[in-house]
């Protein structure tokens, strides 16, 4: 294999993602080469903490939850937390006695404000009589016998505690912890603070009104206004439908910069809808899945962003597309044996296959099938200040998408695919990460140009039947 055969080869089989910090070297090139990128819409999602008012609780209220928490199935801690303090305490006396007596003569001395001594902590410090050590067997028997009766007696009378009195001690814990501030390690916020939505409501629909927008207090906008309402316990301000112009930009950017300056952590999420052109078809819908840097995401977003639940990477998605094509395979009347290496489907078929997908993926492609738009979700709005850089970054995604011939997907289970545009059609070829394959070569013309003949097929398809039929009747 030559050196540029394998360039070639390591350049289609790799993921590539659009760089983020080139976005910048890119746009002026695409937007001079395609007009129709002026024309993509966008929207924004922002959430923020609604303002939390403490409920102030008294010292029997704090108590009472806090005892209500003792072996229950949710008690944050709070039984451990006793059991490790009961422990302490315990050990606290242990070392005293030792420091002070520590012999077999002061057990008895044992302090046991916190239960009896243990077994151990006598074993720890008070050894066994040796023969040896004494004149005769005689004086070795009296005080083996002596060190055996109140061994027995420790070990009896800790036995007895920890079944009886081990858990007397709580009422104590639960006081130590009100002293000490230390009850809110057990207590949730959501059990002592009142959350106030509609005061949060309330001021962004009033900055919102300050900018000269329109806006309603509801939970979806449309192209001329914006909402506001709660997203579970948060507060989202939802964008009408926004366009390239400097105007809308600098909307974007004062509310940015007001959420930024709102109660917002890695939970509270920004979301950027970006509106694909007309002629935007499923291969593209495939290629978005492949282009965002999430390298990128991963330095600039905080690290409570919980990407596992709401935002899954670029890895899951793509195989959850992977299987769902095997899976649409597998289900075909004529389905062979072993899914072949090689196959094709229409648009229509891998349309089909992608519907009701999840939307919990940093790319959301489920937002394509009910609001033409891709669904940016990586993001919180405790960045939301720097939002205009991202949503110029995604502005490129569609036209880019549009302009791929191939797009590699790669499965958990250690196999690749790779999808091939043809004209209203597309080709799929998988092979095992660790087998050699056969190279799967990329269409020669532009990608505008095949879509362009999918775009074709049905006329040419009317045309040869209308053809068939007059022929069928004798009529040329």
């Amino acid at each position: 294999m030559t050196v540029k055969e394998l360039k070639a080869l390591i350049k289609e089989t790799l993921l590539e993602a659009v760089p983020f910090d080139k976005a910048t070297d890119i746009e002026p090139s695409l937007r001079a080469k395609y007009d129709e990128m002026a024309d993509y819409t966008f929207g924004v999602e922002f959430e923020f903490e609604p303002v939390m008012e403490n409920d102030v609780l008294s010292r029997d209220e704090i108590a009472a939850k806090l005892s209500e928490k003792f072996n229950s199935g949710d008690d944050s801690g709070f039984t451990d937390g006793y059991y490790e303090w009961l422990e302490n305490e315990r050990n606290r006396e242990a070392a005293d006695w030792v420091r002070r007596h520590g012999t077999l003569d002061t057990v008895d001395r044992f302090n046991s404000e916190y239960g009896a001594m243990s077994t151990d902590t006598f074993d720890e410090n008070i050894a066994a009589p040796v023969e040896s050590d004494y004149a005769n067997e005689e004086e070795y028997n009296q005080a083996y016998e002596k060190y055996d009766d109140i061994r027995n007696e420790v070990d009896s009378n800790y036995k007895y505690w920890d079944r009886r009195y081990h858990d007397d001690y709580v009422d104590e814990f639960i006081s130590s912890l009100i002293r000490s501030s230390s009850w809110t390690d057990y207590i949730g916020e959501d059990e002592y603070k009142i959350i106030d939505a509609e005061q949060g409501i309330e001021d962004a629909y009033d900055f919102l009104e300050s900018l000269g927008e329109n806006v309603r207090k509801d939970d979806k906008a449309d192209k001329d206004t914006w909402a506001v309402g709660e997203d579970g316990p948060n507060v989202e301000i939802r964008s009408r439908h926004m366009s390239q112009t400097g105007h809308d930009f600098d909307i974007i950017n004062k509310v940015g910069n007001w959420i930024s300056n709102q109660p917002t952590h890695g939970k509270t999420g920004m979301h950027i809808h970006i509106g694909v052109p007309r002629d935007f078809d499923v291969f593209d819908l495939l290629a978005m899945s492949t282009l965002v840097d999430e390298k990128a995401i991963k330095t600039e977003v905080s690290v409570d962003r919980d990407f596992s639940s709401y935002a899954k990477f670029r890895r899951s998605l793509s195989n959850a597309i992977f299987s769902r094509i095997y899976d649409y395979m597998r289900r075909q009347p004529d389905a062979e044996e072993t899914v072949p290496k090689s196959f094709i489907l229409t648009n229509a078929q891998v349309k089909e296959i992608m519907s009701n997908f999840d939307r919990n993926h940093g790319t959301n492609i489920a937002a394509f099938a009910e609001h033409k738009t891709i669904e940016f979700r990586y993001l919180g709005s405790d960045i939301a200040d720097r939002v205009l850089k991202w949503i110029s970054y995604f502005l490129l995604l569609p036209r880019i998408a549009k302009s791929k011939n191939k797009v590699v997907l790669d499965s958990i289970y250690g196999e690749r695919m790779i999808a091939t545009r043809m004209p209203g059609k597309i080709m799929f070829t998988s092979f095992k990460m660790n087998e050699p394959r056969t190279r799967v070569p990329m269409p020669k013309e532009p990608a505008d140009d095949i879509k362009q003949k999918s775009f074709e097929l049905p006329s040419k398809l009317n045309v040869a039947k209308q053809s068939a039929v007059k022929k069928q009747s004798g009529t040329q």
